[in-house]
């Protein structure tokens, strides 16, 4: 795997979903990777978007919930709330 940064990692379903950004020296973008001891798969993509859309898929394939719906709901809820307090 090329240098990259570690953005975030979560688990589901013991499975841990970990999200890489790529040093732009090393082409840049985004790998994440689904390991269980062993690694299950890797996905590279170029955006922040896709790479976060991947990441979600990921989770709600592993997890068998729709994390998608949940994150939705969660920026959902943000949105509300800053425009309630205008922040």
């Amino acid at each position: 795997m090329a240098p990259c940064t570690l953005e975030r990692t979560e688990t589901a379903g013991g499975i841990t979903i970990s999200q890489y950004k790529v040093w732009q020296q090393f082409g840049g973008g985004y790998n994440i990777v689904a390991r269980n001891g062993t690694e299950l798969e890797r996905i590279h993509t170029r955006s922040l978007r896709q790479a976060d859309e991947t990441f979600a898929m990921l989770i709600g394939k592993y997890s068998g919930g729709d994390y998608m719906e949940q994150r939705q709901a969660s920026r959902d809820a943000d949105d509300l709330y800053a425009w309630a307090t205008g922040r």
